[in-house]
């Protein structure tokens, strides 16, 4: 387990529900073992889409993307319960927040496949607006 992942379990991110989780290169999917479907799904959508659309944010392995699949909606507020984060009964809950400089993307479950989309577009648009730097600096090394 590398520090960034250590230093994740000892945060207000990281919730008793999580027993497993899925490593590869930067992105970092925790869920309990109750979602695995839903997770392995995930990790197998993310990583197609990825490479469909060659993005090169498989290869980062200085940065992270944490991904944490809350089973249910008591879980997910116990963590995002800022005033500021409104969360609606029926909406996609998504909320993106940082751990230092790594993004972590929170979801409240159960999550379905438009949800999975929705932490795709989230990955993607954190690939262009966070990483920039560092994927430009690896094209070039």
């Amino acid at each position: 387990m590398n520090s960034a992942s250590v230093v994740l379990t000892q945060s207000k991110f990281y919730s008793p529900v999580f027993n497993a989780a899925i490593f590869d290169g930067p992105i970092k999917i925790y869920f309990s073992q109750m979602q695995e479907g839903l997770a392995l799904q995930l990790y197998f959508q993310l990583q197609r889409k990825i490479n469909d659309s060659k993005l090169d944010i498989l290869q980062n392995k200085d940065s992270n993307i944490f991904v944490m699949l809350y089973p249910n909606t008591e879980s997910f507020l116990q963590t995002f319960n800022e005033p500021h984060q409104h969360v609606e009964q029926n909406e996609v809950r998504i909320i993106e927040d940082y751990l230092g400089t790594d993004p972590v993307i929170g979801v409240c479950g159960p999550a379905d496949d438009n949800t999975l989309e929705c932490v795709y577009k989230k990955i993607k648009e954190i690939s262009f607006n966070v990483m920039p730097d560092f994927l430009e600096k690896g094209a070039g090394a």
